[in-house]
C-alpha cells in the first residue's frame, strides 16, 4: 500500500479537493481563532465596543488555556465519528460564536464567545483537516499539508490588512454575521461533498491505483480499527513529548513573534504603513515556505525538514530581536525567515506524527500533540502582553522566544522517527479474515 507516484502536481483530481477542504479548515480557523487577533482585530473591536483591549488580549490566552481539555475530547469525538462529521461540528459551533463575538456588546459574553472559539477552531484547524489529510496521504502527507496550510498565510494576507476597513464600512455586527453565514456555507459543502476515506470516493490512497478487491478491504478494515494509543500510553512515550515540544515551541517561534508584532514595530519608531507592508511580505514568504519545506519533506524527509526549519526559525527570530530595532532592512530579512517557518511547521508537526504513529494511529497522536501546540500558542499573547507592561519592552519576551528556538532545533537533532505505530502489515496480521483478498489482489 505504498505510493509510487510521487510527483508534486501527482494528487488526482478528487485528492485536490480534499486538499482544498484541507486548506478552508486552516484559512477559518486562522481567521476565526488567530489572524490578526492581537495586532489589528482586537484594537479594532475594543475602539467600537469600548472594551479594554489589554483584557481582551489577556482572554485570547485564558481562552486557549481552558480549551485544553477539549484538545483530547475533540479527538476522541474524532476516533468516534471521524473527521468529516468533526470539522462540520465544530465549524458550526465556531461560526454562531463568531457572530457573537461581532455582535455583543456585553464584554462578559464576548470573552465566552472568544472561549467558544477557541475550543472550537482547534477541532477543524488542528485536528479535523489535518486528519483527514492523512487518511487521504498516508505516505505523502508531506506534499498535501504543505498546500493544505498555505491556509494560515492566506489569512494573513486577505483577513487582516483588510477586516478592520470592513468593520468600518459596513460594521462590526453586520461583518461578523457574513463571515459566520460564509462558514455555514462551506459547512454545507463539506456535508455534500466531502468523504472521509479516498475509498468511500471511489479514489486511492496517495492517488495510488490499488485492485478494488483491495480497496474494499481497506475500507472494512478502517471501519473495525480501533487505536491502542490511549492518553496514557502516549504520555508514556518519550516521542510524544518530544515531538509535541519540538512542534510547539518551533510553531510559537514562529507565530508568537507575530501576536506582538504590530504593538512592537511601533514601539520601535516604525510608521503604521511600513509595519503594513512588512506583515504581508511574510504572508506572501509564508505562502513559498509552506510549499518548500514540504518538497524538502517529501525529498530529504521529515527530520531534516524540521531541522532546517529549526535553523531558519532561530535566524529569525535572533534578526527580529537584534537587527530589527536598528535596520528596516533587517525587518524585511527577518520576515522573510519568519514567513518561511510560519508557512512549513504546522505541516511538518502532522507530517511528523503521521510518520511516528502512521495512518491508523495519527487521530490518536493528535489527543496529546495538539495539547502541547494550544499551550504554548494560547501563552504567547498573554506573555507578550506581560513582557511590555511589567519591562515597557518585548524584549524579555524575545529572549524567552529566542531560547525556546534554540531548544526546538536541539529537539529536532536528537529526535529519531519511527514507526510507532500500526504498520499496514500489522494491519494485516491483526485482520487475517481479509489477508487472502489482500494477496489475491496483490497478485492482480
Amino acid at each position: 500500500m505504498q505510493a509510487k507516484n510521487k510527483g508534486i502536481w501527482s494528487l488526482g483530481a478528487k485528492g485536490w479537493y480534499i486538499v482544498i477542504i484541507g486548506f478552508f479548515c486552516y484559512f477559518i480557523g486562522q481567521i476565526l481563532g488567530g489572524a490578526g487577533l492581537s495586532n489589528t482585530v482586537v484594537p479594532a473591536v475594543a475602539e467600537i465596543r469600548g472594551f479594554e483591549a489589554t483584557a481582551m488580549t489577556a482572554w485570547i490566552s485564558y481562552g486557549s488555556w481552558i480549551a485544553l481539555p477539549f484538545v483530547v475530547i475533540w479527538a476522541k469525538v474524532g476516533e468516534k465519528i471521524g473527521a468529516k462529521k468533526t470539522i462540520m461540528i465544530s465549524m458550526t459551533i465556531a461560526a454562531a460564536a463568531f457572530i457573537c463575538f461581532g455582535c455583543t456588546t456585553s464584554f462578559t459574553l464576548w470573552c465566552v464567545a472568544m472561549v467558544v472559539l477557541s475550543v472550537c477552531t482547534f477541532a477543524f484547524y488542528s485536528y479535523g483537516g489535518n486528519a483527514l489529510i492523512s487518511n487521504w496521504f498516508p505516505t505523502r502527507k508531506g506534499i498535501a499539508l504543505g498546500w493544505a496550510s498555505m491556509g494560515i498565510m492566506f489569512s494573513d494576507i486577505f483577513w487582516v490588512p483588510y477586516i478592520t476597513k470592513a468593520f468600518g464600512a459596513i460594521g462590526l455586527s453586520t461583518t461578523s454575521i457574513i463571515v459566520g453565514a460564509i462558514v455555514l456555507v462551506l459547512v454545507a459543502v463539506i456535508f455534500f461533498t466531502v468523504k472521509e476515506k479516498p475509498e468511500e470516493a471511489g479514489a486511492y490512497p496517495d492517488n495510488e491505483p490499488i485492485p478494488n478487491e483491495q480497496m474494499k478491504m481497506i475500507a472494512q478494515i478502517q471501519n473495525q480499527y480501533k487505536t491502542d494509543w490511549t492518553v496514557l500510553k502516549l504520555l508514556k512515550t518519550k516521542e510524544t513529548w518530544i515531538v509535541g515540544f519540538m512542534g510547539a515551541l518551533m510553531w510559537m517561534c514562529g507565530g508568537g513573534t507575530i501576536v506582538c508584532f504590530y504593538p512592537r514595530m511601533l514601539s520601535l519608531g516604525y510608521e503604521y504603513s511600513q509595519i503594513s507592508v512588512i506583515f504581508q511580505s511574510i504572508a506572501f514568504i509564508s505562502l513559498v515556505g509552506s510549499w518548500l519545506l514540504g518538497v524538502i519533506d517529501v525529498k530529504l524527509g521529515t527530520k531534516k525538514a524540521f531541522i532546517i526549519c529549526g535553523i531558519i526559525i532561530l535566524i529569525g527570530d535572533l534578526v527580529m530581536f537584534l537587527v530589527v530595532p536598528y535596520s528596516i532592512v533587517g525587518a524585511y530579512i527577518s520576515a522573510a525567515l519568519v514567513g518561511v517557518s510560519i508557512g512549513g511547521v504546522p505541516n511538518l508537526l502532522a507530517s511528523m506524527q503521521a510518520s511516528i504513529w502512521g495512518r491508523w494511529d495519527f487521530v490518536a497522536s493528535s489527543k496529546v500533540i495538539s495539547l502541547f501546540t494550544s499551550i504554548f500558542l494560547g501563552s504567547s499573547f498573554l506573555l507578550s502582553s506581560k513582557s511590555f507592561e511589567i519591562t515597557g519592552s518585548y524584549n524579555a519576551y524575545f529572549i524567552f522566544i529566542c531560547c525556546s528556538a534554540a531548544i526546538s532545533l536541539i529537539l529536532a537533532i536528537i529526535i529519531k522517527p519511527k514507526l510507532l505505530g500500526k504498520s499496514d502489515e500489522d494491519i494485516m496480521a491483526m485482520f487475517p479474515q481479509y489477508r487472502e483478498a489482500f494477496t489475491t489482489a496483490e497478485e492482480q
